[in-house]
């Protein structure tokens, strides 16, 4: 279905990541000839990669503008505005503790749309 997508797509394919942290892959941008990446991550560093075919804002997004509790894991990947929900994550035995809360901070929410 994406091979088909790609063969009938014209002008430019982006791609939006929300929760851009970490190493990212991005192996859908390589099937289309115009691709843009857009990351957006609350916690991106200052020294995010930037390249031609990728844009990182270091902002959260949500549906409405506001301010939020953002829990900050002990896997950094696994934060979120969420708790963890610890029933289902103890059923895990090499995940449960990715998820413990290291601190909880507060964000400023944007609108993708407003934002951009």
């Amino acid at each position: 279905m994406v091979l088909k997508l790609s063969a009938e797509m014209t002008g430019t394919f982006h791609y939006v990541d929300c929760g851009a942290r970490g190493d990212v892959s991005k192996p859908l941008l390589n099937l289309f000839d115009e691709a843009r990446y857009i990351g957006f991550d609350p916690e991106l560093t200052a020294d995010a990669k930037h390249d031609s075919s990728a844009t990182y804002f270091p902002v959260a997004l949500g549906k409405k503008a506001e301010s939020l509790e953002f829990h900050r894991t002990e896997n950094l990947n696994c934060s979120s505005a969420f708790l963890p929900n610890r029933e289902f994550l103890d059923r895990f035995i090499y995940v449960g503790n990715f998820f413990n809360i290291r601190e909880t901070v507060r964000l400023n929410v944007v609108v993708l749309d407003q934002y951009l």
